[in-house]
């Protein structure tokens, strides 16, 4: 390759670098001042103005017109390929489509457009990105969890930079090329390479929508199934709950939350007896009920299945109040943990509310529901409970303990708008999943499915190693046969070409046999 040739593609990779790095600053300082983005926009900023600097330091150095000068040009692009990669990685949580781009793409297109000699080097890069993936990855999920998920916008400018570099140089090499034979071969690749390419793309575009919303059908299954398994549990305890206040108990119950032992006699004791031994009776039939109590009008506790609650005053807290207004449950941290208390109102024959009575269980069920397995979950997926605060109820697959899930989205959106969800998004360990919420107000919290993001695009990756695999296929084919036409074609016009110059240098009576029935 000529001196002036490589000179002219370091300056087209020069300037697409320059511009998109220049874009990209631009849209980051945008988001940082007027949509109050995290502090990852300022450094991607930052990021992007050094890589500028470097693709100009790249394209000042090229113009000495030296081969020296044109390999350390080539020296600033790929380390600015390489440092693109790495630090933005670091900042921001960004896709497998745009980390293959960035990471592996993008140097080794570099690489092999501005060091031709030295076209090992953009795989040295790739090998460095890999490495240092594979050291990123060893960090979670403790690193990324404070990551903020990159704009889309950034996946489909990763995706045009490569794209748009190849065509750019493609386009100043074949108006550099002087033979034939060449071009003919550059356009029949081109006519097999660019049809594959865009069906590739569409197919892809729509196996990764497809592969997503399978994906949330199969997520809000499984969380309607779970959900039904909840509030079915939870509607068998409310039955216990009101048969503990039918009948006798129910005038038990009033004689105590009356107060009023020495006028009843007794009958209160008599009624305290019975209502300990109903109350008892349901622990041991309900193996998740941890305990019953009955609380007066004032919040504390006058009947228990556990001695130590009595006399124990609840006024304030949540699930007395809701008690208070009618049934309900609600979840209620107490004594270091969470737990589900479901309340109804014992009211007087006059409908006057006397007091409350809770039955209080653990969250064993719930467990047992989240925790088991199904088919719509697939390899990856989990479902967990969390409250309105962030707090998960039920174990989490990724991380053994953690007080409080991320306060970003989807999880901090829980506490202003309590509703269903679903999306893309980066989970409690950083990953990308596609999820689902389903918010149960009987608990005043949401049931989350989960599963990774690579999962669910799995047809599409498949998709796109067949048809990878077919279009290299097709380029071989394609090569092969443009070999053997265009010999037919330049070398006939080679023969008359040097037939011409022989003529031209006083060779009068030279003939030349052409065995052909074509122009």
């Amino acid at each position: 390759m000529s001196i002036e040739m490589r000179m002219e593609i370091i300056k087209r990779v020069a300037y697409i670098g320059l511009g998109f790095s220049i874009l990209g600053a631009v849209f980051d300082l945008a988001d940082y001042l007027w949509f109050s983005g995290p502090w990852q926009s300022l450094a991607s900023t930052c990021l992007s103005l050094l890589t500028a600097w470097m693709s100009w330091r790249a394209l000042q150095v090229s113009c000495e017109g030296t081969y020296e000068g044109c390999d350390r040009a080539g020296y600033w692009m790929l380390a600015a390929a390489f440092i693109s990669f790495t630090v933005g990685k670091l900042l921001w949580e960004t896709g497998p489509a745009t980390d293959l781009i960035v990471g592996v793409v993008l140097p080794i297109a570099v690489g092999v457009a501005v060091m031709p000699r030295r076209w090992y080097l953009g795989l040295l890069v790739v090998l460095l990105n890999a490495t240092f993936y594979g050291l990123w990855l060893q960090s979670q999920p403790a690193l990324r969890l404070a990551y903020p998920v990159r704009h889309t916008w950034v996946d489909w400018l990763a995706l045009s930079f490569p794209a748009l570099l190849i065509v750019w140089v493609a386009v100043g090499v074949y108006g550099k090329l002087t033979s034939i034979r060449t071009k003919l071969i550059i356009i029949s690749i081109a006519l097999v390479v660019m049809p594959s390419l865009l069906i590739l793309v569409g197919e892809v575009l729509i196996g990764f929508r497809a592969g997503r919303e399978r994906a949330i059908a199969q997520l809000d299954s499984v969380a309607t199934l779970k959900e039904a398994e909840i509030e079915s549990r939870l509607y068998s305890l409310n039955n216990e709950l009101t048969a503990l206040v039918s009948g006798e108990n129910l005038r038990y119950s009033r004689v105590v939350l009356r107060g009023d032992a020495h006028v009843e006699g007794e009958l209160y004791a008599q009624a305290v007896t019975a209502l300990q031994t109903a109350f008892a009776d349901t622990v041991r039939r309900e193996r998740e009920v941890e305990r019953i109590f009955l609380l007066n009008g004032d919040g504390r506790v006058v009947v228990s299945t556990e001695a130590d609650q009595v006399g124990r005053n609840y006024k304030g807290y949540t699930f007395f109040n809701l008690g208070l207004e009618g049934p309900s449950a609600n979840l209620t941290w107490d004594a270091g943990r969470w737990w589900v208390d479901i309340m109804t109102p014992v009211a007087d024959r006059d409908g006057s509310v006397l007091g409350v009575l809770d039955l209080r269980t653990d969250l064993s069920v719930m467990t047992e529901v989240m925790t088991r397995r199904t088919s719509g979950l697939g390899d990856t997926g989990e479902t967990y409970i969390i409250t309105a605060q962030r707090a998960p109820l039920t174990p989490l697959r990724a991380v053994e303990r953690l007080p409080y899930l991320p306060d970003r989205p989807p999880y901090s959106n829980l506490v202003t708008e309590r509703r269903d969800f679903n999306g893309i998004y980066v989970n409690y360990a950083g990953g990308r999943v596609v999820g689902v919420y389903h918010w149960i107000d009987s608990l005043n919290a949401a049931l989350v499915a989960e599963q990774s993001l690579m999962e669910a695009h799995q047809v599409a990756y498949s998709m796109i190693a067949v048809n990878g695999v077919v279009t290299l296929g097709a380029i071989a084919v394609a090569v092969l046969v443009a070999l053997i036409a265009t010999r037919g074609i330049a070398s006939p016009l080679n023969e008359l070409a040097q037939a011409s110059s022989q003529v031209a240098a006083g060779e009068l009576g030279l003939r030349i046999e052409m065995e052909r029935g074509d122009e």
